[in-house]
């Protein structure tokens, strides 16, 4: 896939409605983290002034994939600027770099009809500047004039960076639907949003619904990650939402470095160290505390280190107040919109259901328990009733509890066809943090739950006001009882519980708190 060293790629009409591309690569210097404009451009001549010697030095530039740009090409390729040679002169000596250089690696592509291209985040091999001393004067000729690079649509609106781990998947698990529901409350609050994925996956059909909902996704192959994103347009975000501990680690230094301006709110999910703490007193492992103990401290440092932070959890809340008295949280639970209520009434349903995304440990280690205790309880008591597991990646211990009356139905593209089925919903967690979306969900489709305490601690929720809560397999299995023969309870909680859920839960709230959240963090909504 061989490409020349002058390249044309004019816009098409399939593109009209993107942004006009610009010439300019906006070639710059990435030294040892600090980014250098050239002090002079002249027909492709970049010239750049070092103080003095570098570790490290980066090509930074913009990029363009020539698949992407709808003119059929073949080549898949991130390209950033044509390279003809590189010239770096100290006080005492230099060094020129041809194109054909074969020291030249990460980042570079191969050499081709008189030039190199780079990635748009090439790696000067160190062993050709390292020795130089004093001040070092780089020069970067550059060729292909007349590449056009596209470049993010204009908008008055501030921009906000959000930045997950993935692209989200909401038919998969819970906290993709937070983020989703996050990012439209801040297109409502005025801000235009550029979406990140910490592992630049951009799987079909998520990525598309980004492009749906106005949000610009930029993933493999446009980019060569955070650092490469961060530092080449870190000065147009006013905002960076950064989701998961993990993904904290990564971005918020670099935010901090290339992007000083830009406000950072940080949302955990959950205390993964309450989860883990949780797990390991239920299994007795060692090594579990230990890895609740590590996660403790980084996520402390994550929530101190960010301007504000979102906290789905209330009690959650307390406890970072008491260990972080200087941090600002706000209390932000769940973020839903109406959903379209079944007709049908209680003598229409039938069967218990239990939702839940088995990437995460708790709900597995729920369907095996409740299964495997409860469910012999309950069979002498409801004769016949059919728990219905649904939800994506479930392993081979949770397949394996398929039988007559456990039905794994697996992943379901619309979840109100199954709340509109069933006539109650079960969260048996023995561990966990964080706020439970199967009880948001399930409430909002008046599907009554029974659930642990586990379960409905800091999300408000009250039992036998809202839900049913009870712990272990004896309480659980008469008060699933209960509530499925009981059809004035079944009615008065299909109702209290969907009140709740709506007020408590609305996108009114949720547009308030963020907007808190923003003010906190010394931003205002943009609207």
């Amino acid at each position: 896939m061989g490409l020349p060293a002058t390249l044309s790629v004019p816009t098409t009409e399939a593109h009209a409605e993107q942004p006009e591309p610009v010439g300019d690569p906006d070639l710059r210097l990435l030294v040892d983290g600090q980014v250098l404009l050239p002090v002079s451009v002249d027909q492709g001549l970049h010239i750049f002034h070092l103080i003095g010697p570098a570790r490290q030095i980066r090509l930074l530039s913009r990029a363009l994939v020539p698949a992407a740009q709808g003119q059929g090409s073949p080549d898949d390729r991130r390209l950033g600027v044509s390279l003809w040679w590189i010239r770096l002169r100290g006080s005492d000596a230099s060094i020129e770099l041809r194109h054909d250089y074969r020291g030249l690696e990460e980042g570079f592509h191969q050499a081709e009809a008189g030039a190199r291209w780079t990635d748009g985040f090439a790696l000067l091999p160190s062993r050709v500047h390292r020795f130089l001393t004093g001040a070092v004067t780089v020069e970067v000729m550059i060729g292909c004039p007349d590449v056009q690079y596209p470049v993010p649509a204009y908008t008055p609106r501030p921009r906000a960076l959000v930045i997950d781990a993935t692209v989200p998947t909401p038919d998969r698990d819970a906290g993709s639907n937070v983020i989703l529901e996050h990012m439209r409350l801040l297109q409502s609050l005025g801000y235009a949003i550029t979406f990140l994925p910490a592992n630049l996956d951009a799987p079909s059909p998520y990525a598309e619904a980004l492009a749906e909902a106005g949000i610009e996704l930029v993933a493999h192959p446009f980019t060569a990650g955070l650092e490469h994103l961060i530092a080449l347009r870190g000065p147009s975000f006013a905002l960076a939402y950064v989701h998961r501990v993990t993904v904290a680690e990564q971005a918020m230094p670099l935010l901090r470095r290339y992007a000083p301006q830009a406000r950072i709110l940080f949302n955990n999910a959950d205390l993964h160290f309450l989860r883990l703490q949780r797990e390991a007193e239920l299994t007795g492992s060692a090594a579990l505390a230990q890895e609740a103990e590590d996660m403790r401290g980084r996520e402390l440092r994550a929530f101190a280190e960010a301007d504000a932070a979102l906290v789905c959890n209330s009690q959650e809340m307390d406890l970072l107040a008491d260990e972080l008295p200087d941090a600002r949280m706000v209390y932000l639970p769940w973020v839903i919109g109406p959903r379209g209520r079944s007709a049908a009434g209680f003598a229409e349903r039938h069967g218990i259901m239990f939702l839940g995304g088995f990437a995460h440990r708790p709900n597995a280690d729920a369907v095996i328990w409740f299964v495997t205790t409860v469910m012999p309880l309950l069979r002498p008591l409801l004769p016949g009733v059919v728990l219905h597991v649904y939800g994506h990646g479930m392993p081979e211990a949770v397949r394996a509890l398929a039988g007559p009356d456990v039905a794994i139905e697996g992943s379901i593209a619309e979840l109100a066809e199954a709340f509109a089925r069933h006539r109650v919903s079960i969260a048996p967690l023995r561990f966990g943090a964080g706020f439970k979306g199967k009880l948001a969900e399930s409430l909002a489709h008046g599907v009554p739950v029974v659930a642990s305490s586990v379960a409905v601690e800091g999300s408000g929720l009250i039992g036998d006001e809202h839900l049913l809560v009870a712990d272990g397999a004896g309480p659980f299995a008469l008060a699933v009882v209960r509530l499925y023969q009981t059809p004035a309870l079944w009615q008065q909680l299909a109702e209290e519980g969907n009140r709740f859920a709506l007020a408590a839960f609305s996108e009114r709230l949720g547009r308030q708190r963020l907007s808190e959240a923003l003010a906190l963090a010394g931003l205002a909504a943009a609207d």
